[in-house]
């Protein structure tokens, strides 16, 4: 009886590493698999967006308010494909650039994503306007100025907005010598959440005006 119950105790001491064991071997195929697809990405997105802006500033006038939009979107989407890189070393290794790297790229990565977000609601304001209400007030130059003022809008709220995020954001020990570009700040997913419904209205108010 005493071999049996040392066995049985052994067997419950030992069963939980290997456990643990198979859960970290699923992550780490996950995060395989999601630095692969980030590399993808950012290849596609450099040649598609770097040929976009290059494109839009030897052949096409940025004084017409769709291309000086599409030129902010696409510089926008740049920024935020220059952190992948960052994300794929840390999913595939760790976390090796440090804090002030950790938060410069923090806050390139919310600048892509706020400043996409704010542009392309300010671009189906502008098409709405022009092709729903058609108010003959909207001429191509006042249509160009409330381009203007959209796109500066949203690189300063963009600006603004990844602060927060930015001053949170630490390189943290994960595993022994192993690092983590993580938000130090709890209340960093509402603050992010209430910003995101919140700013556009924001930019949208100075369009009209």
């Amino acid at each position: 009886m005493e071999v049996l119950n040392s066995t049985s105790s052994y067997d419950d001491n030992y069963s939980y590493p290997y456990e643990e064991l198979i859960i970290m071997c699923e992550v780490d195929d996950f995060e395989i698999t999601t630095g692969v697809c980030y590399a993808t990405i950012f290849f596609l997105s450099i040649l598609g967006n770097g040929f976009l802006v290059f494109a839009l500033t030897c052949y096409e006038d940025l004084k017409r308010a769709t291309n000086l939009f599409m030129f902010c979107l696409a510089l926008f989407d740049l920024v935020f494909t220059l952190t992948l890189p960052f994300w794929c070393v840390e999913l595939l290794h760790h976390w090796v650039f440090g804090d002030i790297t950790c938060k410069i790229i923090t806050a390139a990565y919310f600048i892509g994503i706020y400043g996409s977000l704010f542009l392309l609601t300010a671009m189906t304001l502008d098409r709405f306007v022009v092709v729903v209400v058609r108010s003959y007030w909207l001429t191509q130059s006042r249509r160009l100025k409330c381009a203007k003022v959209a796109c500066v809008g949203a690189w300063i709220i963009s600006l603004i907005a990844c602060l927060r995020d930015s001053i949170a954001a630490n390189a943290e020990e994960r595993h022994i010598k192993t690092y983590a570009c993580k938000s130090s700040s709890q209340d960093d997913d509402k603050f992010r959440y209430y910003a995101q419904l919140i700013l556009p209205f924001l930019q949208d108010s100075s369009v009209h005006e």
